[in-house]
């Protein structure tokens, strides 16, 4: 996790400091993998691996201080995770996004945009057609029109979810 503090360092200092470690220290409790540290990455589970990359930008960004104006880019984050993973992925995120930083997700499951979603940009053939709050842009309209899908958002709870329908 020391490597993500490269980027602060002058060229040849190759030493860490306390706050390196402090801030080391707070992104990994932020993600919760403090009881995997003494561990290789091939040992690790993909849900794992997914939380350490995170952490490992945390690191890099310098989660000791206000994360107000940073944004972290991510793609396709949960491919591959159990449901369990894909949710803890999600909770970390949120809760950065709750502490001002800005999060761009690259996700193809459009429930879990309609869930963890604040703003959505629905892309074609790498052109914007359409930026707005999460549920005005995965519409059933739009789901049919540029998906090509019938289906039915149904709203159960403070959840949004997708009902595709046969075609």
């Amino acid at each position: 996790m020391l490597l993500g503090r490269y980027a602060h360092k002058q060229f040849t200092d190759f030493r860490f400091s306390a706050e390196d470690k402090n801030i080391v220290e707070e992104s990994m409790n932020e993600t919760s993998i403090t009881a995997l540290a003494d561990k290789y990455i091939h040992e690790l589970s993909g849900g794992e691996k997914q939380k350490v990359l995170i952490t490992l930008t945390l690191v890099q960004l310098d989660i000791t201080k206000s994360l107000e104006g940073k944004i972290l880019i991510i793609d396709e984050p949960l491919t591959y995770l159990d449901v369990n993973y894909q949710f803890e992925i999600f909770d970390i995120l949120r809760r950065l996004n709750d502490r001002k930083l800005t999060i761009v997700i690259v996700i193809h499951d459009l429930n879990l945009a309609l869930r963890f979603s604040n703003k959505t940009i629905l892309m074609n053939s790498g052109e914007m057609i359409k930026f707005a709050h999460t549920k005005d842009v995965i519409t059933e309209e739009v789901l049919k029109e540029h998906f090509e899908i019938e289906s039915k958002i149904m709203h159960f709870e403070q959840n949004f979810f997708i009902n595709y329908l046969p075609g």
